[in-house]
């Protein structure tokens, strides 16, 4: 595990895993935050693992902002090329009682599990908007990609 330093500038990730809350928020400027922005400017030369979920919320996510009228079908498109341009590694799926027991065990979806899951395999930090997979991360033990 990556220890934390006493300066947020000084930190160097050598690798962490993000979730599709950090991703949307990186291809779609609305969702945007400090949090995300200083990650994507730190994340140059870190390996960015992602869960083997990933793909399908990404492209749901795309999928769910063309629907709502909040992005065109060529935006929505370029959002997609945005992504692939990010160099996320996709992680193997876990046999699915893992994903099931943290899921239970941390009260989260299966999807937000699937993340915990791949961040604890490889005792990486995790990088998520989400509050509630935050704490299961931080009960765990895992650091939080600063």
């Amino acid at each position: 595990m990556v220890a934390p330093a006493s300066r947020t500038d000084e930190l160097v990730v050598p690798a962490f895993v993000v979730d599709n809350s950090v991703v949307v928020a990186w291809a779609y400027p609305r969702q945007a935050t400090t949090y995300t922005e200083a990650l994507l400017e730190r994340s140059g030369g870190s390996a960015l693992y992602t869960a083997f979920i990933w793909p399908a919320e990404f492209a749901n996510a795309t999928h769910m902002l063309v629907n709502r009228g909040l992005l065109s079908e060529e935006l929505g498109a370029e959002m997609l090329v945005l992504a692939e341009s990010f160099g996320l590694l996709v992680e193997r799926a876990p046999a699915p009682g893992r994903i099931y027991k943290l899921s239970r065990q941390h009260r989260l979806s299966a999807y937000d599990a699937a993340y915990l899951e791949l961040a604890t395999r490889m005792s990486i930090p995790l990088a998520t908007r989400d509050t509630a997979l935050k704490a299961a991360a931080e009960s765990m033990g895992l650091y939080l990609a600063p």
